[in-house]
């Protein structure tokens, strides 16, 4: 007979534990120092660098480093974008006497440039335009003269069509 093994527990896994990614603003920190040198030959510090090459709130508004030093996700609306454009275009509203709702109106016309947008169609914009009877049948046969028949069948049918609509015209 032989002697029996003796079963060992199994031995624990060692797992290394995984480095933490780089932040936001190392990265861009990191980024300043490869194009513009380091931090030791500069006067300004990192932060104020970083501020100033990447923009105050950066170019990524949404993001959560952003938002909290008061960057926006909201956008701007079409009435407040019309008042900006007037007010760099004739000045500020403080040295006008009218309100800027009746510059805006003034200026972009009662209704605005573009008479089926959401805003314009509430104060009385015209939806689209519906064309005539008689315009309709001219596209018609705009579109039949255009055709061109391959067979005699075919030319036959074409030239019924446009009689046809040679006698709704007369109409």
């Amino acid at each position: 007979m032989r002697p029996m093994k003796r079963k060992l527990p199994p031995k624990k896994k060692i797992t290394k534990r995984p480095k933490p990614h780089q932040g936001y603003k190392a990265r861009e920190d990191e980024s300043l120092g490869m194009r513009t040198g380091k931090e030791s030959g500069k006067k300004a510090t990192l932060k104020a660098r970083r501020d100033e090459s990447y923009g105050k709130w950066g170019k990524r508004p949404n993001q959560p480093i952003n938002r909290a030093k008061g960057g926006s996700a909201k956008k701007q609306g079409y009435k407040a974008r019309e008042d900006e454009s007037l007010g760099m275009r004739t000045g500020k509203e403080a040295g006008k006497k009218q309100s800027m709702k009746d510059r805006r109106d003034e200026s972009y016309g009662k209704w605005g440039s573009r008479p089926n947008q959401r805003i314009n169609r509430a104060k009385g914009g015209a939806a689209r335009h519906h064309n005539t009877r008689r315009e309709n049948i001219l596209e018609e046969k705009g579109r039949v003269d255009a055709e061109k028949a391959y067979t005699r069948k075919g030319r036959r049918r074409l030239g019924a069509e446009q009689r046809r609509l040679a006698r709704e015209l007369k109409k």
